[in-house]
């Protein structure tokens, strides 16, 4: 348990948002990674790093009530791909909602004929259930950098309690960006479980 709490402090003094450039995450300490911003709209697996961070204590997140230290999540690219596709919709029709626009960008909503929903994206990229589903989502806007965004996330009850959620066993982070936009930046957090 020791050699493992001291991981988790040498990740939490080592993981950054972009190669060779650095960013103060949630805790107020720099970030340090070898992976990149994808195109500097999505943000890869290193998020990962960070809300497992989270989960690894006791959180209190508002009226949803006190969460005990969970599981960490891991990485899955059928989220990854879902939620690319919410915040590049987001950011490219200025939205700020769970729903897709219905437009072009809304891949999802164009094959099911109206604008996507949340879990809807998800099953769409793969992420299908046989005994057991859970998803959520969480979206934001305006946040520049990880620590704000996961700081807009942790003070909102809701928000909170999804990432401490420890039904979820797998996440994925995305972040698009549209400077002719009221926000600028789109932020899709999807939380998954599949048995």
């Amino acid at each position: 348990m020791l050699r493992y709490s001291f991981f988790i402090m040498i990740i939490l003094f080592t993981v950054n948002s972009s190669a060779g450039a650095s960013e103060i995450g949630p805790l107020n300490v720099k970030f340090n990674t070898p992976y990149p911003y994808d195109n500097d709209r999505t943000m890869v697996k290193t998020y990962l790093n960070v809300i497992n961070i989270l989960r690894s204590k006791p959180r209190r997140c508002g009226n949803k009530g006190t969460f005990k230290a969970t599981v960490p999540l891991k990485w899955s690219d059928k989220l990854y791909r879902a939620a690319s596709e919410h915040a590049y919709d987001m950011a490219t029709h200025n939205l700020l909602n769970h729903y897709g626009s219905g437009k072009a960008t809304d891949i999802t909503g164009r094959r099911k004929g109206h604008a996507s929903k949340a879990s809807e994206r998800g099953k769409f990229h793969g992420y299908t259930y046989s005994k057991a589903f859970a998803f959520a989502e969480n979206i934001g806007a305006g946040q520049k950098n990880l620590s704000e965004i996961v700081k807009a996330w942790m003070n909102s009850p809701s928000h909170c309690a999804n990432i401490m959620n420890p039904n979820f066993r797998e996440m994925a982070l995305a972040k698009s960006t549209n400077p002719n936009t009221r926000y600028k930046t789109y932020w899709t957090l999807d939380l998954g479980y599949r048995r």
